[in-house]
């Protein structure tokens, strides 16, 4: 008898250690996820802020050059005329709420606005960088006027000559900084915010509230604060490190909970652009067991006994399946094609046959999470398949198909056809199994592309032929989104006939396939290139603006790019023909909302370029 109890006792104690050991590494395998999904994230976040910061950077520099060119205009019209200098500050007031207009010793001599503001530049540093130096400034800290409005201060000298007769400053609102920052949503617990070098906030989106409102008044003090995980930069570093107009990045916690920060510096100021969001947008925090959870636990210990004849009967039933998967890799192999089982509950995504060949990937076995992983293998301009996918789960159809590109080497996709159906509980009638069978479609789908490019393309040139090239547009045009553009440009060559009739037609055709081979270099995305006929082309590009001063900026920096491209020579002999381009522009929605009327204003602008003496461009309505 004591010998059983002993063999009972010992046997309990090893259930117990089992059970103890596996909680324990089920502890650190999650927090060893959660590290790794935090890792990823602040790095997915930093690329975020980069491309974001740009548009700041932008937003800035389009300012500044503003009020250099209004400082030009206010020297060239006589700074002494105050109602000439009054006059043009009204007539400019695209970019700046207001301007002020300072004595070179700092002192205000004119606003545009009668109103007050907390704002003295001779007390600032940067008095002598304007005065002496010559350069544009930005205030460091905002401005406040009598209403508790805030604004930020551009200043920039007015020089006569190689002195400096004042100072102007012209004046952002704080909102238009805020509906800014506003845009940066890499999560729905992310905000963006303004900082000096010293970290006291300058300006922020909505959500900057919801996640530090009521924290310390200003970064620095927050970060000292907090407790730095994964860096080498400590807190009292990170005001030096902010002299120094370094980009940081920080993963820390607060109050217990987990955030990462990605602090960069703005051009022309010294600010720094602050990005901030809580970790638990990307992953699950580690599992906290309650006590009436931990009681069944230990009580579950009891039950471990039954955990041997289970283990036997899945020993059992991994051999049965490891002869279904055999057959699997058998199929797969005499099909060339790659066979897929998706089990739902747990998750499990098995891949059968030459993976590594077909996809260049080590593992064919993905667990859990990991099956949402190997949508990062689909080209994400065929993501949309992922919905099909689920779609498809949850329909009564009998078989899925799809063509996706995926990718089979690095940033090189090839296209495969997917092929597969669901298999259900017979009594539940959940979804068990996705069977699928994934075989190449390279041949076959550039053998369609090539019939479909072959019917919408123009023989001669490759590009867009003049029925496909108008059916693109009227689509293009039922649906512009807000503050997006359509603009039309219609491309004439001149002096083309001389080359025919000179230099026949073979050069002729050159010139043709030159100019196609130009406009498409010039508009690579984002926009259509057809031939309208003869040596006449067309071009429709899209673009967002959000003031109508960028958008003709762009049409402008286009159009001028179009005719430097198209100013050429050719010559066969001792004969040599001058080619260049006439160009007319129309844009929707705002001059048309169908092809019919874009084609004929933008032809009507062309009209007017041709008798203009040709070699330039016309936007039509605008002289």
């Amino acid at each position: 008898m004591r010998n059983r109890m002993k063999w009972y006792r010992s046997r309990y104690i090893f259930l117990a250690i089992t059970l103890f050991v596996t909680l324990i590494g089920v502890y650190h395998f999650n927090q060893e996820i959660s590290d790794a999904v935090g890792e990823r994230s602040a790095s997915d976040m930093e690329n975020s802020a980069n491309v974001f910061s740009m548009y700041l950077n932008d937003f800035i520099e389009e300012h500044i050059s503003s009020l250099e060119e209004t400082a030009v205009l206010i020297a060239d019209s006589a700074l002494a005329d105050v109602e000439q200098t009054k006059k043009i500050l009204q007539n400019d007031q695209r970019d700046f709420a207001f301007y002020t207009i300072l004595r070179e010793t700092g002192e205000k001599e004119y606003d545009s606005d009668e109103i007050s503001l907390n704002f003295n530049l001779v007390k600032s540093e940067f008095l002598d960088t304007i005065i002496k130096d010559k350069k544009t400034v930005i205030y460091s800290s905002t401005v406040q006027d009598d209403d508790r409005n805030k604004y930020i201060a551009v200043c920039t000298p007015v020089r006569s000559g190689s002195s400096v007769d004042a100072i102007l400053v012209g004046l952002i609102r704080i909102t238009e900084i805020n509906d800014l920052l506003q845009h940066w949503e890499v999560t729905q617990d992310g905000c963006a915010f303004l900082m000096t070098m010293r970290g006291n906030y300058l300006t922020s989106g909505e959500r900057f509230y919801d996640i530090l409102a009521g924290e310390a008044s200003d970064f620095l003090t927050y970060i000292s604060e907090c407790s730095i995980r994964d860096s080498s930069l400590k807190s009292n570093d990170l005001y030096k490190t902010m002299q120094q107009k370094k980009d940081i990045s920080l993963r820390y916690t607060y109050e217990g909970e987990r955030f990462i920060s990605v602090l960069l510096p703005v051009s022309n100021c010294e600010w720094y652009i602050g990005y901030l969001t809580r970790e638990r947008t990307f992953y699950i925090n580690s599992y906290k067991f309650s006590t009436k959870t931990s009681f069944f636990l230990w009580l579950a210990g009891i039950l471990w006994g039954g955990i041997l004849v289970y283990t036997v009967l899945l020993v059992y039933r991994y051999g049965k399946e490891k002869e279904q998967l055999e057959r699997y890799r058998t199929i797969s192999r005499l099909n060339k094609s790659i066979l897929i089982e998706m089990q739902f509950s747990p998750k499990k995504l098995q891949l059968f046959g030459t993976v590594k060949e077909f996809f260049n990937i080590e593992t064919d076995t993905f667990l859990g999470e990991e099956v949402y992983e190997v949508y990062n293998l689909v080209h994400p301009e065929d993501v949309s398949v992922r919905k099909r996918l689920h779609q498809f789960f949850e329909d009564t159809a009998e078989i899925f198909s799809a063509e996706v590109r995926i990718e089979v080497a690095a940033d090189k996709y090839g296209w495969f056809r997917i092929m597969g159906t669901l298999i259900k509980d017979p009594r539940t009638g959940n979804n068990v199994k996705f069977i699928a069978k994934i075989e190449s479609a390279d041949e076959e789908i550039a053998d369609e592309k090539n019939l479909v490019e072959r019917a919408e393309n123009d023989l001669l040139t490759g590009v867009l032929n003049k029925k496909t090239m108008e059916e693109r547009v009227i689509a293009s045009l039922a649906n512009i989104p807000s503050s997006s553009y359509r603009i039309f440009f219609m491309v004439d060559l001149d002096n083309f006939k001389n080359v025919n009739d000179k230099l026949g037609h073979i050069m002729g055709d050159k010139a043709i396939v030159d100019t196609a081979n130009r406009l498409s270099e010039i508009f690579h995305r984002d926009a259509y290139v057809g031939r309208l006929g003869g040596d006449e082309f067309a071009v429709c590009a899209s673009y967002v603006a959000f003031d109508e001063e960028s958008l003709y900026k762009f049409i402008m920096k286009k159009a001028d790019k179009i005719c430097e491209v198209n100013r050429r020579t050719y010559a066969n002999g001792d004969t040599a023909i001058s080619i260049s381009s006439s160009v007319g522009i129309a844009i929707a929605p705002d001059m048309a909302t169908n092809f019919e009327d874009l084609y004929k204003k933008a032809d009507s602008a062309l009209y007017k370029s041709k008798n203009g003496g040709k070699n330039c461009y016309h936007i039509y309505g605008r002289d």
